[in-house]
Order: C-alpha cells, then structure tokens, then sequence
C-alpha cells in the first residue's frame, strides 16, 4: 500500500488515503482504490469512497511563477512529474 496525499498551495493538508500500487507501464505509474476506503479531507474529517477508481500516480498540478498562487492551467499554471517513493 501507500498513501496518496495531496496539499494545498499553503502546504495545509487536502486529501489524503490509502492506495494499492498497480504497476507501471508506458503510460506511468498506476495506483488502485478500493470501495469503501476511508479518505481525509481538509485534514480532519473523514469522507468514504463509495466506488472502487484507478488513477495515474505521475501528475501534480503546480504554480510555475514563484510566489503565484495559481495551479490552473487554464489561468497559467502547469504540471510536474510525482513520484510514489515509498510503499
């Protein structure tokens, strides 16, 4: 297993849950999730998926000027590879 945890621009907690490492392939690396797993949210409460999901652990979202608050790439941020380091 690991953890999949997503922060926000400030570095306070968003979301954060467990997922199963699938494989990788050409496409990246491949995380699982299972239904009924519990997820954190804005770091204390706790929401549950209702439905089993895969998706690509290999993309963040980032601001691409320093000090800019803006990850949207529609509004001029962009994206950078993730990588899971740990199991």
């Amino acid at each position: 297993m690991v953890q999949v945890v997503f922060l926000k621009y400030d570095g306070r907690p968003h979301r954060s849950y467990p997922a199963r490492w699938l494989g990788e392939d050409s496409d990246g690396t491949w995380l699982g999730v299972t239904a009924g797993t519990v997820a954190r949210v804005d770091g204390d409460r706790e929401a549950i998926r209702e439905e089993p999901y895969v998706l690509p652990g290999g993309l963040t979202r980032v601001a691409l000027q320093r000090g800019s608050l803006v990850v949207s790439s529609s509004q001029g941020g962009g994206s950078k590879d993730t990588w899971v380091l740990a199991e």
